[in-house]
């Protein structure tokens, strides 16, 4: 996914309290963190290479509505 895609797919939408994106990491404040992560992947050469592109998938992964 493209950073685009994932600001259609992840911005302006509620998200509970406490979302878990793997074993070791907790979203406590999706609003703060979607807000961030977004932020640092503008900043990156590579937005697809860096950290915030890796934990942006991962929220993604964990929020995605299922069939």
């Amino acid at each position: 996914m493209t950073i685009p895609e994932l600001k259609a797919a992840l911005l302006n939408r509620e998200y509970e309290d406490n979302i878990r994106i793997s074993e070791w990491m907790v979203v406590l404040n999706a609003k703060s963190f979607l807000r961030i992560q977004f932020a640092d992947c503008e900043r990156a050469k590579e937005p697809e290479n860096c950290p915030a592109y890796i934990r942006l998938m991962l929220f993604y992964e964990a929020t995605k509505p299922t069939a």
